[in-house]
């Protein structure tokens, strides 16, 4: 790719260094005619000269954008955004051996600067045609056949720091999975080398997030166990101290992460979990989901409690109801019947539980006022209403008055990647 402008020698040796399989010519409209039209006042053409010395472009070998305004940075960007970028996107997406080199040599000065602009997020090669004689006593364009091609080290590997930052500002706002996508593609466009690797720790970091945040417990412990292999990659990004503290949180975390991959059935560990998935899903402002986590937390408290009087809620013998309830409940014909929330916690207080008596106090079990009734009328539910913000910080309220001070210090919150990194 090149930007076209009045002294077409220099792109014919940028050309010619490079032997592309496709060219896009940049253009103004005053430049356009320099690719590829003859005429008896002006210069042979660029494809001219390009066949004269032996390296012909076909059509379909070359493409000519044309730009409105040579003089207009925003606009030529805005173009570049638009026309070129999809281009180049395609280009790569190819394989591994389409490679793209950007060439700012020609055109004015907004020309050049916005085609590095507009480059700057792709991976590719810069290059520039300088020379070793000009004109105007060594000032002026470059003298045809005293080209020097000159290859600027593309910043890329530099600003791959910009996806990471992106990446940790997902990752804070509870989005693993964005975060996750961000260096993914970072690291599909890195050339291979120290960077390619660094990205490659920070994905399998972020992955096993992402993959805590879906309750898949085992697969997020491979990916931690994957990071630690290969963590010491990130020293060409980040701080001693920044890949000491990713590892150290890994590994608190893995602890955590290995009890959860063993649960069978709710213990304090599962549902501090569950519902510390609610409070990230309030951060995205997912009301629905932060609601449908709150109601299993809540439902998953009883059901621990339960088990120490040896109930399974989901199959409770009769025998062990009392009478008015099996009554209430329709159980009397029924060897066993399965519990929902609110009965769990009835039952609860009706064995004379603390923690029945204490949700007894609570609005969760009021008929008229208990935010249990917008989440069983919510879309996630069975019904067709979603859920509000307030109604999710009810459930979520009812939930920390009833959990005990020993649930809360199992609570895990996912680590600040941008202060684990240094941002802060």
């Amino acid at each position: 790719m090149t930007t076209v402008g009045g002294t077409p020698g220099a792109i014919v040796a940028g050309i010619l260094h490079c032997k592309p399989a496709k060219v896009v010519f940049v253009c103004s409209r005053e430049t356009r005619a320099s690719v590829a039209e003859d005429g008896e006042n002006r210069e042979p053409s660029i494809l001219k000269r390009l066949r004269e010395n032996g390296f012909p472009l076909p059509e379909g070998a070359y493409e000519i954008v044309e730009i409105e305004d040579a003089q207009d940075l925003e606009s030529f960007v805005t173009k570049m955004r638009k026309a070129v970028e999809p281009m180049v996107r395609a280009w790569l997406e190819r394989g591994a051996g389409y490679r793209v080199c950007v060439d700012f040599t020609g055109g004015t000065k907004c020309m050049s600067a916005g085609l590095v602009l507009s480059s700057l997020d792709w991976n590719c090669e810069w290059q520039y045609v300088g020379g070793t004689v000009r004109t105007k006593g060594g000032v002026g364009i470059v003298v045809d056949g005293k080209e020097n091609i000159v290859h600027p080290k593309n910043p890329w590997d530099t600003l791959a720091w910009r996806h990471v930052l992106r990446a940790a500002a997902l990752f804070e706002q509870g989005d693993t999975g964005a975060a996750t996508a961000v260096v993914d593609q970072a690291l599909k466009r890195a050339a291979d080398g120290p960077i390619k690797r660094a990205l490659a720790a920070l994905l399998q970091f972020c992955s096993m997030y992402q993959e805590w945040d879906a309750f898949r417990h085992s697969e997020a412990l491979k990916k931690k166990r994957e990071f630690e292999a290969n963590s010491y990659a990130l020293a060409c990004l980040l701080s001693d101290e920044s890949v000491e503290a990713l590892r150290r949180r890994a590994a608190s975390d893995g602890e955590i992460l290995s009890r959860l991959a063993g649960s069978n059935g709710p213990t304090e560990d599962w549902i501090a979990d569950v519902f510390c998935n609610g409070e990230r899903r309030m951060k995205e402002r997912r009301w629905d989901d932060a609601a449908a986590r709150f109601y299993r937390s809540l439902e998953a408290l009883a059901q621990m409690r339960l088990t120490k009087y040896g109930i399974d809620s989901s199959a409770v013998p009769t025998e062990r109801i009392p009478a008015p309830l099996r009554s209430e409940w329709g159980a009397e014909h029924r060897e066993t019947i399965p519990l929902g929330l609110a009965q769990c916690y009835t039952l609860l207080k009706a064995l004379g539980d603390d923690l029945g008596e204490r949700c007894a106090q609570t609005v969760l079990l009021d008929r008229e006022r208990s935010p249990l009734n917008v989440r069983n009328h919510s879309i996630l539910a069975h019904g067709f209403q979603g859920v509000t913000e307030a109604a999710a910080n009810a459930l979520r309220r009812v939930f920390l008055d009833l959990a005990p001070d020993e649930m809360r210090g199992h609570a895990v919150t996912f680590p600040s990647l941008g202060q684990l990194i240094g941002l802060r």
